[in-house]
């Protein structure tokens, strides 16, 4: 499914308000406040990434592989999946 931009979105007409319909109005509203809050965040990531790789490019690449770890260890399937589950670590 592609996403398309709030611009495209068409304003509905006065006579699709009934009933509850303000409520859903009100959610899609929220919905597409926090669709541009998220792509707003993945733009700055991009940006902060790209901006460290020509900054530092050593730690970058450090940082990455450290991401790249994580995410493997998290995949795992000896990984609990409850945190809360497992033994405490040490003890």
């Amino acid at each position: 499914m592609v996403a398309r931009p709030l611009s495209a979105v068409a304003p509905l007409s006065k006579a699709a308000y009934s009933p509850g319909y303000a409520d859903q109005e009100q959610s899609i509203g929220k919905l597409a406040m926090v669709m541009k809050t998220a792509e707003q965040a993945m733009e700055n990531m991009e940006y902060v990434r790209r901006l460290l790789r020509q900054k530092q490019p050593g730690f970058s690449v450090a940082l990455e592989l450290a991401v790249i770890l994580v995410e493997q260890q998290l995949r795992s399937p000896d990984m609990p999946r409850d945190i809360g589950a497992g033994e405490p670590h040490g003890r």
